[in-house]
């Protein structure tokens, strides 16, 4: 007798059913997506193209209007990025690249790969780029992810020119310059490198681990000078004298200036908090005279704190010594927008900030980053430093632009220290999911419904406050980035 095929159950029947679903739906995306892909391909007949005609399509537009097709797509991206790969010695990385910048034609910048990739010594790698408005970007790494701890001193000698040397048709090529990852295995190499350019107006050096101390000398020329988290850095060494920009990120360390008069843009975010545990107002009076002036500028604000233990802080060390010194008249008079870096808003904190209003009369912008992993005074007592100086208040201050409060409380507290201290009421602006709020008054019912509602306010408050999303243009105008943010 046959035997009897036995039938499915219900869940077995559910499981063949759910996983047919599954196998359909992902067949139905495949079909989609390469239908997309087939129209999309089919429409773009440029991108198809061989990398030889690509390019010299590219070269037949404007450098900057180039550089934008690397945004299309992965194809432009892959022509655009196209590099050159050298092997070679450390001591060949100064011929390496300046046959690559001579070999560089800027009035047709895709001839030749404008990446260069030299690689040298065990696993080690230059990256050098070039960008726009003559711009090289130098960058080391290493292959094997090698980590090189040990510390050194870095000289660099910018813009010289000797006359019975013949330079080279690329010293002149170089404008700006990035250097970056530079090592104790390498920067003896670099500082030969550069000594070739001189026309040298912008140089940023970035990420040198072991970088103990920095001294740049620079004839002329130069306007711009950043140096941004190099963790070891304990001392700097500046002589330049047509510099106009200084921007530093990471310990405060030692400063000795040469031939700096006056900065206009300075950001001093020192948020990773001081290389040394003593202070003298001598090492910092050029620093202080070159930001009298500026018109830009970032700060941290435990440099007007007081610590509660020792009782002795940058404000006390370095800034009331050098008021007291001939400098009672200190106002940042062209200052217009300021970048205000502290890892909380207590009352203590806005006290130190509201100190430092006190002597920016032309103040526009105020920025405001909370960032609770910076560098930490135990304070709970401000120094005023503006009682050393003559007062002025900070008549033209239109907008204020918080980010990093987590508590509204907070932001209402400094509005109304603005309004007790300055007579002043700026917009408050503050960043929020990507979503701008901005502070306003509501009426007492308004209040009142907002309690039953369970939001309390505090006893404190002067005035009712609520955060609204219906922001004009013209304010979100004057809330932009600060210069200095994204750096």
């Amino acid at each position: 007798m046959a035997k009897k095929i036995p039938k499915k159950n219900k869940n077995q029947n559910q499981n063949s059913y759910a996983s047919d679903e599954i196998r359909r739906k992902s067949l139905n995306f495949v079909i989609l997506n390469a239908t997309r892909q087939f129209e999309e391909n089919k429409d773009d007949l440029i991108s198809n193209l061989p990398d030889d005609i690509l390019l010299h399509l590219l070269s037949l537009i404007p450098f900057e209007s180039a550089l934008q097709t690397n945004a299309l797509s992965n194809r432009w991206r892959i022509a655009w990025n196209k590099a050159f790969t050298q092997h070679g010695t450390k001591e060949g990385i100064d011929c390496a690249v300046a046959d690559f910048l001579l070999d560089f034609d800027h009035h047709n910048p895709l001839q030749h790969p404008r990446i260069l990739n030299f690689h040298f010594g065990r696993g080690l790698i230059l990256s050098a780029t070039i960008g726009l408005r003559k711009k090289l970007h130098l960058k080391f790494c290493s292959e094997k992810q090698a980590y090189y701890p040990r510390q050194f001193g870095w000289f660099l000698v910018l813009n010289s020119f000797d006359p019975s040397h013949q330079p080279s048709p690329s010293a002149f090529f170089v404008k700006t310059l990035n250097l970056t990852s530079v090592t104790y295995l390498t920067n003896e190499i670099v500082s030969s490198l550069v000594s070739n350019f001189h026309n040298l107006e912008s140089l940023t050096i970035a990420n040198c681990v072991g970088l103990r101390s920095l001294r740049v000398d620079v004839v002329s020329k130069l306007k711009n000078f950043t140096v941004l988290d190099c963790p070891q850095l304990n001392s700097l060494f500046i002589e330049a004298y047509e510099l106009k920009s200084f921007r530093c990120r990471g310990r405060l360390c030692w400063f000795s200036l040469t031939g700096v008069h006056s900065w206009e843009d300075c950001m001093l975010d020192f948020r990773a908090g001081p290389a040394y545990k003593a202070y003298k107002y001598l090492h910092y009076d050029s620093l202080l005279l070159a930001i009298e002036n500026v018109k830009i500028l970032t700060l941290s604000g435990w440099f007007f704190e007081v610590d509660d233990f020792s009782w002795t802080s940058l404000l006390q060390a370095i800034i009331s010594p050098w008021l007291s010194s001939g400098h009672e008249n200190l106002r940042f008079n062209n200052l217009t927008d300021l970048w205000w870096i502290n890892t909380t808003m207590e009352e203590s904190k806005i006290d130190a900030l509201v100190s430092l209003l006190k002597i920016c009369p032309s103040l526009e912008r105020l920025f405001i980053n909370i960032d609770p992993t910076s560098y930490c005074i135990a304070s709970t007592v401000c120094h005023p430093c503006s009682e050393q100086v003559n007062r002025a208040r900070p008549r033209h201050l239109k907008a204020v632009k918080l980010e990093g409060f987590t508590n509204e409380e907070d932001a209402i507290v400094l509005k109304e220290h603005l309004l007790e201290v300055f007579n002043l009421e700026p917009l408050i602006i503050t960043a929020s999911n990507g979503k701008l709020l901005c502070l306003i008054k509501i009426p007492k019912q308004q209040s009142k419904n907002s309690m039953k509602k369970g939001r309390p306010q505090s006893k404190k408050r002067k005035c009712s406050y609520k955060f609204v999303e219906e922001v004009e243009d013209n304010i979100v105008g004057q809330c932009s980035k600060h210069p200095h943010m994204g750096l």
